[in-house]
């Protein structure tokens, strides 16, 4: 009986053709689709004709796989060992036609003896020229199916140069020179890089009928040889078989498995890495992890059938970004990443994280694959101190930067320093990230005025290594300004003039100085303050917003970044408020006093405005009428001649007060009431001398001395009660009554 299976190896790439003649592009899920069901049509047929023994019609085999959906034609390579599918899209997809079989029959009861090692028969291969293992630093290509096709001329060339240059001694096994002892596990662990290109993939192996995943070898079958190899190892060979483009056999070479791997291992691995191009090598975990528990540092592969020139490109590059000092996985994103045709199908290690069976250190990404490191290869890292950018009395900012990682990613780097030359991280440090790249370390705790040695620092498993070291010095020890009162002058009713002197800026700059003012003791910058620019020097502050006749207490003051100075208190007097200044309203010639208080001047006496009058029992909403308290007459001379008038003036209506101002003045707003309300009760005009109380306090300093009525409740404007500050604003309000909405005068 014989049993044949089809290894088939799928590759999609961009045919030859304009970009825009590719329009709808085939899904993820239409690609499978078309490689499973073209993967198992071509498999039946091709297994057919080998059990047949009759030869296949290419051109019949191309017309049933044309009739799969998303497919436009098919064709046999010019090569005739595979087919090449155009798709819908413009792409394509190439079935590599590789078989493994064996025959039940072919073992007769002589080959299934138990055999010694020492029966151990070289094959014809070995008795050829190669290097000689040379211990470590050293690379390992095998590609027995290196002549298939051409991509390795630009492939194996420029890699082995770069191994080179990174100081591996390189081993090259092409072709039949790529035996199957040079895949025994012994002889692979003696190499700290090993790349296999070579067919594979899914197999059963020839003793115990396991599926693993295998790897063709350079060695052709013979049953004399299979005769001669030992049991245990026997049972983890394969054979694979090569067809033509009429799908005959030409002949069968050896399959290695992981049971091999195992079987011929006796030492272990030292951290090497393990490339293996070969298809579908990391879809089955039976082989990465099988150089994992033999010691490798890292594997990889594909998990899916693809393109040889795509894995040939990707096996380059990969390596290029390794010997760079990446770790696998970031070699293998950033290959992907740079080449869009790498992605899906190409399904770079296209496992769930939980069956990737990476070790701790490769997860982590912390360490290349190389941990054995070519001689002469620089181990620690290069890292250079660019500049002090600031210094203070107690900090400084220190610019730097880590340009090359060394033999293993950088895991701390920061600044040292010491008073001391040539520090080290065993003096004072800072941490500041990792990896490559520049960065700014700041560091605090500083002495003031102290010479400081400081030097960048970058550390990988391999070391630390340190830059060039520069210095700088502390600035002195910082204080307070000085700052002196200078005299007061200019004194009015609600203004005055103060000098200053920044005699000594503490060490640091003077970043604001003037004067600050209270009727309080001791003001600070939390009272009423001026802001007369920076630095030091004298200068001259206008104080405004003052209260007549009312004491104040000021003081100079100069602020660094250490804190705040005030020169000596002094104190001063605001003059009377101006109630002789008067006013006089072009209308009727009436003479009005007037009043400062704060930034507003206001009447001292009630307006007497008077073009018309009439009794209190007239009034309207919209027509303006004038009255004089007392008087129930339309005489406008009677009217002015009444007590009331020369002492009260005029009561108005609405709509004639709302036009009785004279030029220049107005009725006030209640915000303006509000602001002398808050001018009054925040400077002393409160009848206790308080500043709080919510503006209750401030009516006795408003009201007239005379012509109210007293009250029980203490501060009340017709009180005897607190004496200085009865009328203390001088704004000498009188009670002139009021006209209600009976027509009555009353108050």
């Amino acid at each position: 009986m014989r049993k044949v299976s089809l290894l088939l190896i799928m590759g999609i790439a961009l045919f030859a053709c304009k970009p825009d003649a590719i329009e709808d592009i085939l899904s993820q899920e239409d690609y499978h689709r078309i490689a499973d069901e073209g993967g198992t049509l071509i498999q039946d047929a091709m297994a057919k004709a080998v059990n047949d023994g009759i030869l296949i019609e290419p051109a019949t085999l191309c017309t049933q796989v044309a009739t799969l959906e998303g497919v436009t034609s098919a064709k046999i390579a010019s090569s005739g060992d595979n087919i090449i599918v155009y798709l819908d899209d413009g792409r394509c997809v190439n079935f590599l036609l590789v078989y493994d079989s064996e025959d039940d029959d072919t073992l007769n009861e002589e080959t299934a003896q138990e055999l010694s090692q020492d029966d151990i028969i070289i094959t014809k291969s070995l008795s050829q020229e190669y290097n000689t293992p040379k211990g470590d630093k050293k690379a390992l290509i095998l590609a027995p199916m290196k002549k298939e096709t051409d991509w390795f001329l630009v492939t194996f060339g420029p890699l082995v140069s770069r191994l080179e240059e990174a100081g591996y001694d390189v081993d090259k096994h092409y072709n039949e020179k790529a035996t199957i002892d040079r895949f025994r596990g012994d002889f692979l662990s003696q190499y700290d890089v090993v790349i296999i290109q070579a067919h594979g993939g899914g197999v059963e192996t020839i003793g115990t009928k396991k599926n693993l995943t295998g790897i063709l070898t350079g060695t052709e079958y013979n049953l004399e040889h299979l005769k001669k190899i030992p049991k245990k190892e026997r049972e983890g060979l394969s054979l694979g078989a090569v067809t033509n483009m009429f799908g005959k056999v030409k002949g069968f070479n050896y399959v290695v498995t992981s049971d091999w791997i195992r079987t011929t291992t006796t030492k272990q691995f030292k951290d090497s890495w393990i490339f293996v191009v070969s298809c579908a090598t990391t879809k089955r975990n039976d082989m990465y992890s099988t150089f994992f528990s033999l010691g490798a540092g890292a594997y990889s592969g594909f998990s899916c059938s693809v393109l040889q020139a795509v894995t040939g490109r990707f096996m380059k590059e990969t390596t290029y970004s390794l010997l760079q000092g990446k770790s696998l996985l970031d070699a293998t994103t950033e290959v992907r990443l740079n080449n869009p045709l790498m992605a899906d199908p190409f399904q770079w290690l296209d496992l769930p994280e939980e069956e990737r069976r990476f070790d701790a250190k490769q997860k982590n990404e912390d360490i290349p694959f190389f941990l054995v490191v070519p001689e002469g290869y620089q181990r620690i890292p290069s890292v250079i101190t660019k500049s002090i950018e600031t210094s203070t009395q107690n900090s400084a900012s220190i610019s730097c930067g880590v340009t090359f990682e060394g033999a293993a990613k950088v895991t701390t780097r920061g600044v040292c320093w010491s008073t001391s030359q040539t520090p080290t991280i065993a003096n004072s440090k800072t941490k500041n990230g990792t990896g490559l790249g520049t960065y700014t370390s700041n560091i605090t705790g500083l002495s003031p005025n102290t010479t400081y040695y400081v030097r960048a620092y970058a550390t990988n498993s391999e070391g630390t290594a340190y830059g060039g070291q520069r210095n700088f010095t502390t600035t002195a020890e910082q204080t307070i300004p000085t700052v002196i009162t200078g005299s007061i002058t200019n004194i009015s009713t609600t203004t005055a003039t103060c000098s200053g002197d920044v005699t000594a800026d503490g060490g640091s700059s003077v970043t604001a100085r003037g004067v600050c003012w209270s009727t309080s003791q001791n003001p600070t910058t939390a009272n009423s303050k001026t802001t007369n620019g920076t630095g030091l020097g004298t200068y001259t502050s206008n104080i405004t917003g003052l209260s007549p006749n009312t004491t104040y207490y000021v003081r100079a003051y100069a602020t660094n970044s250490e804190g705040t100075a005030y020169g000596e208190q002094r104190s001063f007097k605001t003059n009377q408020g101006a109630v002789g200044d008067t006013f006089t309203d072009s209308r009727d010639g009436n003479v009005y006093k007037t009043v400062t208080i704060g930034n507003q001047t206001w009447m001292a006496q009630n307006l007497a405005y008077l073009p018309s009058v009439v009794g209190p029992g007239t009034g309207s909403y919209t027509t303006p009428y004038y009255y004089v308290y007392g008087y129930n007459g339309t005489n406008v001379s009677t009217a002015k001649a009444t007590d009331h008038y020369n002492t009260y003036g005029v009561l108005y209506n609405w709509p004639a007060a709302l036009t009785a101002c004279p030029a220049g003045w107005h009725l006030p707003s209640d915000a303006e009431w509000t602001q002398l309300e808050n001018y009054l009760a925040d400077n002393g005009h409160n009848y206790d001398g308080t500043t709080d109380g919510g503006r209750s306090k401030i009516a006795k300093s408003l009201a007239s001395a005379s012509g109210w009525n007293s009250y029980s409740g203490t501060g009340a404007v017709g009180n005897t009660d607190y004496p200085a500050y009865r009328n203390k604003s001088s704004f000498t309000a009188l009670p002139g009554g009021s006209r209600d909405g009976y027509g009555t005068f009353g108050d």
